[in-house]
């Protein structure tokens, strides 16, 4: 190893020490500390939404995939009876995608309004 090389670990290091350090001792608030500032309130109102969102979007995929795996054995008894099997799972998975951006359509438009209930009332608390 070269001086250059071991120059540019123990520089490394260091950095990391000092970043790892002055991170620590910045103080963040608690995680379930009540604050009385406006705009942190949104914030954490907003993610909160949000996570909501995500979870609800989760859901509605997990659901999604279930019922694409039930429209395959649909259609396995359509082909039994005769009936050709990739239309009626066309058709089936066609309806389930509907019913899955229906769902993510609707939690998308309640964080909307749930961030705009947040905006008002932090404007409110300001004013």
């Amino acid at each position: 190893m070269t001086l250059r090389h071991m120059t540019r670990g123990l520089l490394a290091a260091t950095l990391l020490t000092l970043g790892a350090a002055a991170g620590a001792q910045q103080a963040a608030p608690a995680a379930g500390a009540a604050t009385t500032d406006p705009i942190v309130e949104r914030r954490m109102d907003n993610k909160a939404a949000n996570q909501e969102y995500r979870d609800t979007k989760r859901a509605a995929k997990r659901e999604a995939r279930d019922e694409k795996r039930e429209n395959e054995m649909i259609a396995a008894e359509a082909a039994r009876t005769g009936k050709d099997p990739l239309i009626v799972k066309r058709e089936l998975n066609a309806a389930t995608r509907a019913d899955k951006r229906a769902d993510i359509k609707a939690a998308r438009a309640e964080k909307r309004a749930e961030k705009r209930e947040n905006l008002e009332e932090m404007r409110q608390k300001l004013n």
